[in-house]
């Protein structure tokens, strides 16, 4: 019901996180974490409804606590700089731009219903603002942005989620991707702390199946 209602316009969620709400005393928490395992603690405290799963990538726990980690601009200037797009034309899904800088990842921007002309425009303008070394365009809807900005002369990478990867242990370019935001987190990437994107990042599973890391979700 949770994550139908993160994607539903009728409904409304809200996620209040023992961690976060402050309505119970660190020492309070301190004493239960103490005494209960830590996937019966995630559930009862951190709201993570899947924490009791072996297959879960990237555990609610570690999504929150990238959100919390405060790295500012200046932290981060002058590091490298990549543009992602996820392009999702019209439909329930939605098209995203987001922008990353060293180990902090920037607000994403979300577009509903936007034409891969005006998406494009969009990239444009904001590839302009941000100057990124790399500008990352998922192939699978996003053939018309792509040619756009190259016709435009920009230099673009197209992604293509389930092309190959670059390492024989992923089964697909996607589940690649999927690791690699696992240990960005776990090297101290911050991330913007929005309950449907960390909803969104605790939702993956995966298995290795014969060395060959899969997602299966």
């Amino acid at each position: 019901l949770y994550q139908k209602a993160l994607i539903h316009p009728d409904w409304h969620v809200s996620l209040f996180r023992a961690s976060e709400t402050g309505l119970l005393k660190k020492e309070e928490l301190d004493a239960a974490r103490g005494d209960m395992t830590e996937n019966k603690y995630a559930q009862e405290f951190e709201c993570d409804f899947a924490a009791s799963n072996d297959d879960i990538l990237i555990p609610v726990s570690m999504a929150v606590a990238a959100a919390q980690r405060d790295i500012n601009k200046m932290e981060v200037k002058g590091n490298f700089r990549v543009l992602g797009v996820d392009v999702a034309r019209y439909g329930n899904d939605s098209s995203v731009i987001v922008m990353r800088e060293g180990l902090k990842v920037y607000e994403p921007i979300v577009f509903e219903n936007i034409s891969n002309t005006d998406l494009a425009s969009e990239v444009m303008e904001h590839t302009h603002k941000f100057q990124p070394e790399m500008v990352n365009i998922d192939s699978g809807r996003g053939e018309g942005v792509i040619d756009t900005l190259r016709a435009n002369r920009y230099r673009v990478n197209e992604i293509a989620f389930g092309g190959r990867p670059s390492s024989p242990m992923y089964r697909n370019k996607r589940a690649e991707m999927w690791h690699n935001m696992k240990k960005f987190l776990e090297s101290g990437g911050c991330i913007p702390n929005d309950t449907k994107l960390i909803a969104e990042l605790a939702a993956q599973t995966y298995n290795m199946g014969a060395d060959i890391f899969t997602l299966t979700s």
